[in-house]
């Protein structure tokens, strides 16, 4: 098992595997702001399970209308991929990343950025296609929605 915090040192693969893991979950944030539903889904294993609590659990493939659905609301959004912390084991790993992102919706007069900040904890599995998510669970960290200038680039 590789540490996050090994004293020796990555070697080359672990770099690999690293870098592979991270510029998954960033690839899962681009494809949400694209509203891009089958790249979203391309991150993940077959049958996956994700949690992304109230807008539901159960396999991927059934979660991204409910996704889908609750984006629909929004002029266009902004996820932030931060602070990622990935431990490998073999051809499985586990990550903890942190999001915060932003949601721009326009209410009558008014536009809003609904922003959040979740943790994600991803489990992964090395797939012949690459490393992928067999699981995600969102934990939302906090919520704050602020009023802010018109207009959604």
């Amino acid at each position: 098992m590789s540490s996050t915090l090994s004293g020796t040192g990555p070697n080359s693969d672990e770099v690999s595997d690293r870098l592979a893991l991270a510029d998954l979950v960033a690839c899962l944030a681009f494809a949400t702001d694209a509203g891009d539903w089958s790249a979203f889904v391309g991150c993940f294993v077959a049958g996956a399970g994700v949690d992304y609590g109230s807008l539901g659990a159960g396999p991927v493939e059934e979660i991204v209308q409910h996704l889908q659905q609750s984006q629909s609301q929004y002029l266009g959004t902004m996820n932030l991929v931060g602070t990622h912390r990935a431990t490998l084991n073999g051809d499985q790993a586990h990550a903890e990343t942190y999001v915060v992102s932003h949601h721009f919706r326009q209410e009558s007069d008014a536009s809003w950025d609904d922003e959040a900040g979740t943790l994600y904890r991803d489990e992964f599995l090395r797939t012949a296609e690459g490393w992928r998510i067999a699981r995600r669970v969102a934990e939302l960290r906090w919520f704050k929605s602020d009023p802010c200038a018109g207009g959604w680039i």
